[in-house]
């Protein structure tokens, strides 16, 4: 069976059940931008963010830090730290850094199914 066809239905326990559409709709959503360049130019600009919600990437390193920094007597963050505003104010910088820095060649790319 192909991952095309386990998107549409899975074998469990000798019986068929379908997946469920939320399921299906990003393994399709997945499957359709698989060749997409900008997908993957998105994903690395990601990867070096984070997510506001999830953290990670630079987002996470800057919590951080600055948490360290509020170990010091003479210095205090008394504003909230505002992930989703900090990656509002770094996405174009970082989209400029790596749409000049990557090339991306999808001859070479091989997809093998959600």
């Amino acid at each position: 069976m192909t991952w095309k066809d386990e998107i549409k239905k899975v074998n469990l326990g000798g019986g068929e059940e379908r997946f469920s559409d939320s399921d299906r709709d990003w393994m399709e959503d997945e499957a359709a931008n698989a060749f997409n360049p900008e997908r993957h130019i998105n994903g690395v600009i990601n990867d070096i963010l984070g997510s506001a919600k999830l953290g990670g990437g630079l987002l996470e390193d800057i919590a951080e830090r600055l948490g360290k920094e509020e170990e010091q007597a003479h210095i205090s963050f008394p504003r909230y730290f505002d992930r989703a505003k900090v990656r509002r104010q770094l996405l174009p910088i970082i989209e400029e850094i790596v749409r000049s820095t990557i090339e991306v060649d999808m001859d070479k790319y091989t997809y093998s199914g959600p």
